[in-house]
C-alpha cells in the first residue's frame, strides 16, 4: 500500500503538522537550498510513504515496515505509485488493475551521485503478482492492513505539540498500533 503525505517542519528539524491536501504548497516559495517555505519561515517536505511487507523468499510475511522516500528519492516514489497503478492482468473478464496489496516489489538500493555528493538511493522493481491459491495467508494478511489503514486516519492520530514531545506522547502508547 503507498500513500503521501506532505509534513510541514520548523527549522530545528521537528516536524509540526501533517498536510494531507497538496493546497499547501500554492503557499510556499522556493528558497535557495531548494526547499518549499511557508511565510512563517517552516518549510514543506513532499514525502512519499510507503507502507510495505517485508517478504522471505516464498512470500511469507517476515515483517511490516514503512519506507519514505523523500527529497532526491521522491521521484521513485512517483515511479512506484505509476508502476503499481499502471500494472495489468488478464481476468476471466478481461485485463484488470490488480490490488497493491497483491504486488510485489524487489527494492535495493544503489549509490548515487551529482557534482561532489554521493548518496544512497531506492530501486524498484516489479516481481509477481500473489495468487490466493498460492499466497492465501499473505494475501489475507496484506490486504487486512490495507483495509485497516484506508478505514483509519493513521497520520492524523500524530501529535507534534511541544508537550506532547517533551512527554514522549503517551497517548499513542495506549492506541493499538496500526500495523
Amino acid at each position: 500500500m503507498s500513500g503521501k503525505i506532505r509534513v510541514k517542519v520548523q527549522e530545528a528539524g521537528r516536524p509540526v503538522k501533517i498536510h494531507t491536501d497538496p493546497a499547501v504548497m500554492s503557499e510556499t516559495k522556493r528558497d535557495m537550498d531548494g526547499k518549499d517555505r511557508l511565510p512563517n519561515g517552516n518549510y514543506v517536505e513532499d514525502t512519499g510513504n510507503h507502507f510495505i511487507y517485508i517478504l522471505d523468499e516464498n512470500y511469507n510475511v517476515v515483517e511490516q515496515a514503512l519506507l519514505t522516500m523523500k527529497s532526491t528519492q521522491k521521484k521513485k516514489s512517483k515511479m512506484w505509485n505509476s508502476m503499481i497503478g499502471s500494472r495489468r492482468v488478464k481476468g476471466k473478464n478481461g485485463f484488470y488493475n490488480p490490488p497493491s496489496f497483491s504486488q510485489v516489489y524487489k527494492i535495493s538500493t544503489t549509490k548515487e551521485s551529482k557534482g561532489d555528493y554521493t548518496w544512497s538511493g531506492w530501486v524498484v522493481e516489479f516481481v509477481d503478482i500473489m495468487s490466493p491459491d498460492k499466497h492465501l495467508k499473505t494475501l489475507e494478511a496484506t490486504q487486512g492492513f490495507y483495509k485497516s489503514a484506508m478505514t483509519s486516519d493513521i497520520f492524523g492520530k500524530v501529535d507534534f505539540s511541544s508537550e506532547t514531545q517533551a512527554q514522549g506522547n503517551n497517548q499513542a502508547s495506549k492506541e493499538t498500533v496500526p500495523f
